[in-house]
């Protein structure tokens, strides 16, 4: 073999093995300097800035081995932390909700069901929804809320429309599919569920105090009733109930996520300490 090939066999790994070590060196650098910044930042509790930091390092130096290492000892650190100061905040979050639930409490009234309870606003406790022109609305146990719109003059309703003198706000189209848009004993009922009436019903929370009235649009026509008073504020408490209700289930599965994360990163800090 002549010493031109010789050279070019011995000096080619040299070459590539200079660049890798210069490569390495220069994300141990990186690496270590984002650590070190992260681990500032966990002194001065700003964690979840720390763990910003944690995860560049393993996004952006995958081959700073060493380094990556020294940092997942400190990531269940950070964990920890993150989630003893997420269950301080959702656990103060919940008490607010929880008194303004106590405030609602007495608005709404518990109505038993074959089928499964529910609650509607204690001042329609005694009124046929399916039988008094207007808006009703009721509370499923879970915090679900529905309106029912009954109009006693049938002209083939899809859809409402509740205006405060100029100010209008309408409801989506519910086909006529004889469920949730159905005529009994000669009446037009339309039930709005949840998202398909949270619009009207936080346009009714907001002009809770001025007259409303509600139009029913019909295929060719349209029909306008007078909401009483007992209505519009039957519909403002239940709806802020049932608003109360979904974000203290919220609120406990988020509690219910914080505690498993901090129940890991204490069983991974106890892990490595024995380690």
């Amino acid at each position: 073999m002549s010493n031109a090939v010789i050279k070019r066999v011995i000096i080619g790994p040299a070459v590539v093995l200079s660049i890798f070590m210069c490569g390495c060196g220069d994300s141990d650098k990186g690496a270590d300097k984002l650590l070190t910044e992260a681990r500032a930042q966990f002194e001065a509790r700003d964690y979840s800035s720390a763990m910003t930091l944690l995860d560049s390092i393993d996004s952006s130096y995958s081959s700073a081995v060493a380094i990556r290492r020294e940092a997942m000892a400190l990531r269940p650190r950070i964990m920890e932390q993150l989630a003893v100061e997420g269950i301080s905040r959702t656990d103060s979050l919940l008490a607010i909700r929880l008194m303004a639930g106590d405030s609602l409490s007495g608005t709404l009234v518990r109505i038993d069901n074959p089928v499964e309870p529910y609650f509607v606003p204690r001042c329609e406790a005694g009124v046929k929804a399916f039988s008094t022109p207007g808006l009703h609305a009721k509370v499923a146990p879970d915090g679900m809320f529905y309106m029912v719109a009954t109009n006693v003059k049938p002209i083939k309703s899809r859809s409402v429309t509740v205006s405060s003198g100029a100010e209008v706000v309408s409801s989506p189209q519910l086909p006529m599919d004889g469920e949730r848009n159905q005529l009994l004993a000669g009446n037009e009922v339309l039930t709005f569920i949840s998202a398909e009436c949270d619009t009207v019903a936080k346009f009714i929370v907001a002009h809770r105090n001025q007259p409303l009235t509600v139009k029913f649009n019909g295929h060719n026509s349209s029909q306008t009733v007078k909401l009483t008073p007992e209505q519009v504020s039957g519909i403002a408490d239940a709806y802020l109930t049932a608003l109360t209700l979904t974000e203290c289930k919220v609120l406990r599965l988020e509690k219910a996520r914080l505690e498993k994360q901090l129940a890991v990163a204490r069983s991974q800090i106890a892990r490595s300490l024995k380690e």
